[in-house]
């Protein structure tokens, strides 16, 4: 009550009077601060009457009560506790009264009366403003007063303007400095101990104080920062800045973090940026020594606090990716920092392993959010920044690849669909850069090296089918540069880190698979081929057992394509050389089981080619299937393999093409080789070649004298196996009717096989014995000789004189 209604009217009119002494005016605002700092622990309403008097006071133009309300407001703003006390006992009690909020907004008002006139004085001399603060002393209430010897004149000069704004602004930033240390306490002690005073958690407390303050303290910031010279002053608003971000986005306040970074960003680059679109060299031409520093402190910002940025990484990034674009010279000044802060930029994203992994997770989705689009409206096609800065950014965080590898590849692989042919091929390129530095990272099995060690745990964590699965994806986009591209880059990867690859084999695999089976291009089917050629020759062994069966797969893919048949070729002799390989897993007792198996996928490759439509792979596949179980036969002996040989290969080989060269066509076929002169040519074939008839007839020549070659070597081991009698009889059947043929050729192939099956009994007889071995065979194929023979010396029209010459000279040269 005394306070209240005694103390306070005399402050108000002495305040207001003109005649005031001087000593009882400072007497006055030292005794009510004093009982200010008392009683703001509790709501009064003295403390709330006169604060509203010290900021009526900064309203009025007359120096003395304007100075010492700034001053007064100074000195219970350095006081932490006091401004904690403020705010809950009044603006955050039961019935709100906004003392905290109004203390803000006067400051604010207090600054841009005075920034105009204040600023301009010291834009013409060598001062700055802001660094020149003077310290608060510790002996009294009121500085330039403290010596009581001051007459009114006197005291009124020093308020001046300037010294009214540097102590709002000092007032403003040491305010701003208790947040901060509200923001970051955490869970200490010392947290502990002012939940314990006031009855509120810090970081609870600068959430709501900082929801009633940031607007004002952006605005003043702002003002000043717009309207000062000085190099000190530009760094210590942008200091007050920075800290501001890092305050906001310690206590989760996305919204005051948003705009105190946007506007460090707004200062960055010249005001036109933002308002037209302007070419990158004309941007550079308008920067100034105040838009490097703010560049500068965007960079140490980013560097220092960006793990609380979040999605404030957007602007930033914007600004970095201009100056990115900038080609500045290098001997001027400006020229030589542009070049320095670019280095820097990205150094930048190379130092991000120190952000956390909500950081890096913001980082690049921020990155990903620029692609696509000009950054800030220059009209300049976009750079290849955004995709250097993913590559970065994952290749600095190999150790939480697992983390980090969803979103980044998976934006690469979009840059790679929708971008201009430059970036969609950068786009490519940068996957592989990535996968092949994690490949590497497999490597460090064995290491000693914690860092190492934590690579290659994230990358097994991460595993290679996942590893791998983007080039599946860049293959699936369809655009013929990018799967160039892609196929280029996997046999790259083969030939430098292919000895790397255990699970991701199958991927791999599979890939090529397809390439060979659904790409019509020559030129792809040729980049495929080249890494099958390679695995072929350098990368059996790391194939495991489980993914052989669909390398066997992928390389009688490549047989059966249909762009190339030289490709086929070479696909079918590559097959044949895989056997050799598997001939030595088939010696190791623990894998013999898995090559039986794959044999007999190697066997339907084979078959697969030799009934191809195209007789040149039907010739080398049957070739080479023939010298291939000549060759390795004997591994199958016990194995129960014999039997799907002879029956669901040989033999149904031998069919399949009989029936197919009965059905076929017997015009004379041609084939285009282009125009000349405006006239078609074609290219000349062989009598013997030029029908489809013709053609499938040869092959039925290599089929015959193949099977018989295989029974004439194994027969021994054949004989006994279940249907042999049928395929047998069907194989006579064969022969019976090749040495009957019009064609010469097949009917001399028809005698060399009758011969292989009659000299197989000679090949199996016993020392030790006159007999034949199997008589019952012997006796059959004579059958058919007989009737081959009998078939010519008939008086018949069908029988041509050429063939009857033939038949016998074949028979007499067998």
């Amino acid at each position: 009550h005394l306070l209240t209604d005694q103390f306070t009217p005399i402050v108000q009119s002495l305040w207001a009077s003109p005649k005031i002494d001087l000593q009882s005016l400072v007497w006055l605002c030292r005794t009510a601060s004093a009982v200010t700092i008392v009683l703001v622990r509790k709501p009064n309403i003295f403390t709330h009457h006169f604060l509203q008097l010290l900021m009526q006071a900064l309203y009025q133009n007359k120096p003395l009560p304007r100075g010492l309300a700034i001053e007064t407001l100074r000195f219970l703003c350095h006081q932490p506790n006091l401004l904690c006390h403020l705010y809950v006992n009044f603006d955050g009690g039961p019935q709100p009264v906004p003392l905290f909020h109004t203390i803000f907004a006067v400051l604010e008002d207090t600054i841009q009366q005075l920034q105009d006139t204040v600023l301009t004085t010291y834009a013409t001399s060598a001062e700055c403003l802001l660094s020149k603060i003077p310290a608060l002393p510790s002996c009294t209430l009121l500085s330039p007063l403290c010596t009581g010897k001051n007459s009114l004149a006197e005291a009124t000069a020093l308020y001046t303007d300037s010294f009214i704004l540097s102590h709002a602004v000092e007032t403003l930033l040491h305010v701003t400095q208790v947040l901060q240390v509200l923001a970051t306490t955490g869970d200490s002690e010392q947290a502990d101990l002012v939940t314990a005073e006031v009855g509120v958690h810090p970081q609870a407390l600068c959430v709501a104080m900082v929801d009633l303050s940031w607007c004002s303290v952006l605005a003043s910031l702002s003002k000043l920062f717009i309207s000062s010279t000085h190099a000190k002053d530009l760094e210590m608003i942008l200091s007050v800045l920075s800290q501001c971000v890092e305050m906001c986005g310690a206590v989760a306040m996305a919204t005051p973090r948003d705009a105190f970074l946007a506007a460090i960003c707004g200062y960055a680059l010249p005001a036109a940026v933002h308002e037209a679109r302007l070419n990158v060299a004309a941007v550079l031409t308008k920067m100034t020594d105040k838009h490097v520093a703010a560049l500068k402190r965007i960079i140490a910002l980013a560097r220092s606090v960006g793990y609380v940025l979040g999605r404030a990484w957007v602007p930033v990034l914007e600004v970095f990716e201009v100056v990115d674009m900038m080609r500045p010279d290098k001997a001027s000044n400006l020229g030589s920092t542009i070049i320095t802060l670019q280095s820097s930029i990205t150094d930048l994203f190379d130092s991000s392993t120190i952000l956390l992994d909500d950081g890096v997770t913001h980082l690049i989705a921020a990155l990903a959010s620029l692609s696509g689009r000009t950054s800030l409206a220059i009209s300049q096609p976009a750079s290849n920044f955004v995709t250097a800065s993913i590559v970065r950014v994952v290749l600095a965080n190999t150790v939480r690849i697992d983390q980090v590898w969803s979103f980044s590849v998976e934006h690469l692989v979009k840059l790679a669909e929708i971008h201009p042919l430059q970036y969609r091929l950068t786009a490519v390129n940068s996957v592989y850069q990535i996968i092949m530095q994690c490949l590497a990272n497999s490597k460090y099995s064995d290491s000693t090296d914690e860092n190492e060690q934590a690579a290659y745990a994230a990358v097994q964590k991460l595993g290679q089918d996942v590893l791998l699965a983007p080039i599946q994806m860049l293959l699936g986009i369809g655009l013929p540069d990018v799967k160039e591209q892609t196929l280029k880059g996997l046999l790259v990867m083969l030939q430098e880190l292919g000895e790397e690859l255990r699970e991701g084999w199958a991927t791999v695999l599979s890939l090529l698979r397809r390439v060979a089976l659904e790409d019509e291009t020559q030129e792809m089917t040729l980049l495929g081929f080249k890494s099958c050629q390679l695995i072929c020759s350098d990368f059996m062994t790391p194939i495991p057992p489980s993914s052989f069966q669909l390398f066997l797969a992928m390389v009688g893919a490549f047989g059966v394509q249909q762009s190339d048949v030289n490709i086929a070729l070479t696909a079918t002799n590559l097959l044949w050389g895989i056997s050799d390989y598997l001939c030595g897993m088939s010696g190791r007792d623990d894998e013999i089981g898995e090559s039986l198996d794959l044999w007999m996928a190697l066997f339907s490759q084979l078959k697969t080619l030799a009934i191809d439509a195209r007789p040149e792979c039907r010739s080398c596949a049957i070739t080479s299937l023939v010298k291939i179980v000549t060759s390795h036969g004997s591994l199958l002996h016990g194995t129960g393999l014999w039997q799907h040989v002879l029956m669901d290969i040989l033999f149904a080989i031998h069919s399949h093409v009989r029936e197919t060269a009965h059905g076929s066509s017997d015009e004379e076929m041609t084939k285009n080789l282009g125009t000349e002169k405006g006239k078609t040519k074609q290219m000349l074939m062989h009598h013997s070649r030029n029908t489809e008839q013709k053609q499938w007839e040869e092959t039925i020549m290599l089929v015959l004298t193949g099977i018989a070659r295989i029974l004439r070597t194994y027969v021994g081991v054949l004989v006994s196996l279940d249907g042999f009698e049928k395929q047998w009889r069907c194989m006579l059947d064969g022969v019976d009717h090749a040495m009957k043929h019009h064609n010469p050729e097949l009917a001399a192939a028809g005698i060399v096989a009758a011969q292989d099956l009659v000299l197989l009994q000679v090949d199996n007889m016993d020392d030790s014995s006159e007999e034949f071995p199997f008589p019952q065979l012997w006796n059959e194929v004579w059958t058919v000789y007989e009737s081959a023979v009998g078939y010519f010396v008939q008086d018949s029209e069908e029988t041509e004189r050429r063939a009857v010459q033939g038949f016998v000279e074949n028979l007499v040269e067998g």
